[in-house]
């Protein structure tokens, strides 16, 4: 069963959530509906983001036939999973330090997105 834990984001002081393939949120405007929806968003998008990184390091074709430098690959995917956090959530100035967000896709496997908003700053 997977589930998500939403600490200190937005409206949501603590949330603990199982997430299923089909879920209702219901609540009064500005209650944290959208922040939990983006939230699961942001965890199940990581697989596209890595998968995006493998292709263009493996399968990159231009035009001037020169594969391009990239970054080491670790770096490159924290830039592109800290972007994909910045255009759902926006910026990370006004955030608590006691924000986090942990995702658990399996019973014993999780992404901590612990002290987020300190690798933002």
């Amino acid at each position: 069963m997977q589930r998500i834990i939403i600490n200190q984001l937005g409206p949501i002081e603590h949330c603990v959530l199982l997430v299923n393939d089909f879920i209702i949120c219901t609540g009064p405007q500005a209650a944290g509906k959208s922040t939990v929806a983006k939230s699961i968003f942001f965890f199940k998008n990581l697989r596209n983001i890595l998968l995006t990184q493998f292709k263009k390091r493996i399968f990159w074709v231009g035009d001037s036939g020169v594969k391009p430098s990239y970054q080491p690959f670790q770096q490159e995917f924290f830039k592109e999973v800290r972007l994909n956090f910045l255009q759902g959530f926006g910026s990370s100035w006004c955030m608590s330090p006691k924000m986090y967000l942990e995702y658990y896709y399996a019973p014993n496997f999780s992404k901590t997105g612990r002290g987020v908003t300190q690798l933002y700053h």
